[in-house]
């Protein structure tokens, strides 16, 4: 892949698949955020740093119509990351296998430590409770570009990627 050109991202997901695995199966705050924290494990993070509204009601009821009330969650790791040709081939790729994939194998990169991920469905967790997720990652080799000035820089390729629930659900059967 070419470092200056822009990659697109697309995930598409039935809607049986987003309902089942992310609204049905992961319909509460402490949940969504297990899950993510155990990708950040199975990433290598040591460390993991979360933003939540504690005491908060992410969402009322009113007239049987939820009302969201415009809470974000943050959660930030420093584990490996992904360059945007991983983020296609396997965070877009929903329930690989990853401890059979021959590629990425059932141990982290740098700590071999076993993973906990087991369906390739964890990805979708947030979806339970979220309505928009955000996805900034970096990985891959240390690279050398230039900034606007021509003044040399070294930096990792960096993924950034929006997924919005209704427009997932939207485009898909």
């Amino acid at each position: 892949m070419e470092e200056n050109q822009p990659v697109k991202y697309t995930m598409t997901i039935s809607r049986l698949t987003i309902d089942k695995l992310g609204v049905k199966l992961y319909d509460k705050v402490s949940a969504v955020i297990a899950e993510l924290v155990s990708n950040s494990y199975d990433a290598d993070a040591t460390e993991v740093r979360i933003k939540a509204p504690m005491g908060e009601f992410l969402a009322t009821k009113s007239n049987n119509q939820l009302q969201d009330r415009g809470f974000t969650i943050e959660i930030w790791d420093n584990g490996t990351g992904m360059t945007p040709d991983q983020v296609n081939k396997f965070y877009l790729c929903v329930g690989a296998d990853r401890r059979v994939d021959t590629e990425r194998g059932d141990k982290s990169r740098r700590f071999d430590r076993k993973v906990m991920g087991r369906k390739g469905v964890g990805k979708l967790a947030p979806f339970g409770i979220c309505e928009r997720i955000e996805v900034l990652t970096s990985g891959g080799e240390l690279i050398q570009g230039r900034d606007e000035n021509g003044s040399t820089l070294e930096g990792y390729l960096t993924a950034h990627l929006i997924l919005d629930r209704s427009q997932i659900l939207k485009e898909t059967q």
